[in-house]
């Protein structure tokens, strides 16, 4: 009898195991979790209860910041797909000023909304190449020079104008050339190869290359390369950060997948920022399950905040402020998915 009894004591615990194993790690996206992000049991659990889950994975390099995050979702992938393309609605919030999406074939009326702030302003006004304000390629701040009359009484209305035309012909020379077209910023005496910056956040993706090659090969040799599957737009936006809010201009590539871990991927490449940034990267993975599904976010960042002797006190003070926005974002988003009218 107490042969048996043990026998089936034994084949429960295994059975416990079994069961226990399969809720910590060994279903994805749990795996992945693991492998790349170093979730521990406690944080899959604190997972699957509904929690936002926050990471800061280990940068590159000196002036790179990395962000994470993780949460569970209740809706379908169609849904989530669909409220991304209305980029507009989907990123409001009080840290966005302003933010419009670009037309297919982009023009300045695309930029209805977008205004010149005035400390912008008198750095246009002041600048100069290898020493500007503003995050500028070389021939735009010889053209601000050039054909901006800045003792004229609408010298701002010009300067206005002139940034807009601008700023559509980054964009379709972007659409065009790929990331050869996204030039250099000479705002200071060290000229940033942006290309190069995009091409060095691009390979701390391993992941991708694993689970996804051929959207890594697309990001990397856009636009020549197809994907089927695949959607792009660019869209702006003047959000707050730091003592001055930032224009970027970010370019979204949409790739859904009939199977695979990831469902849909969302790549946020920032080709344009005015302050701060010099290069950006964020991916939005979609992995569905049998119950709901996961958003996966990994932002990679590089600053030029975290350059020099202060960069260490720096990046303590923005990376807490990134991890939170993190958490309050993809809170932000579960909330908005979740709700009636998203589905």
């Amino acid at each position: 009898m107490y042969g048996n009894l043990t026998k089936r004591l034994s084949m429960l615990l295994i059975g416990l195991s079994a069961f226990a194993h399969a809720q910590t790690g060994s279903r994805e996206p749990h795996t992945f979790l693991q492998k790349h992000l170093a979730f521990t049991a406690a944080d899959l659990a604190a997972l699957e209860q509904g929690q936002v889950i926050a990471k800061q994975p280990k940068a590159s390099e000196t002036r790179e910041l990395v962000t994470f995050g993780a949460v569970k979702v209740a809706t379908a992938r169609d849904s989530f797909v669909s409220r991304f393309r209305d980029i507009v609605n989907f990123k409001r919030s009080a840290n966005v000023q302003q933010i419009g999406k670009f037309q297919a074939t982009p023009a300045v009326s695309d930029l209805n909304g977008f205004t010149l702030d005035e400390d912008d302003y008198r750095a246009l006004k002041q600048c100069n190449v290898a020493d500007c304000d503003l995050k500028l390629p070389k021939h735009q701040i010889e053209r601000m020079r050039r054909e901006i009359n800045w003792n004229a009484p609408d010298s701002r209305a010009q300067a206005l104008a002139l940034f807009k035309q601008m700023l559509v012909d980054y964009v379709a020379a972007y659409q065009r050339g790929g990331n050869a077209a996204l030039g250099e910023y000479h705002d200071q005496k060290q000229p940033l190869r942006l290309a190069d910056e995009f091409h060095g956040l691009l390979q701390q993706t391993p992941y991708l290359v694993e689970y996804v090659p051929e959207f890594h090969r697309y990001l990397e040799q856009y636009p020549n390369q197809t994907l089927p599957q695949v959607e792009n737009f660019i869209y702006w936006s003047k959000e707050k950060f730091g003592l001055k809010p930032v224009l970027t201009l970010t370019h979204v590539t949409i790739y859904q997948r009939p199977h695979g871990l990831f469902s849909a991927l969302i790549a946020s490449k920032q080709i344009y920022a005015s302050h701060y940034y010099e290069a950006s990267l964020g991916l939005t993975a979609f992995v569905p399950s049998a119950q709901s599904a996961y958003l996966l976010y990994l932002n990679r960042s590089r600053v030029d905040a975290l350059r020099g002797w202060l960069g260490g006190t720096k990046r303590s003070l923005i990376t807490r402020e990134l991890r939170n926005g993190t958490e309050k974002n993809l809170q932000l988003i579960k909330q908005r998915l979740e709700s009636p009218a998203s589905q």
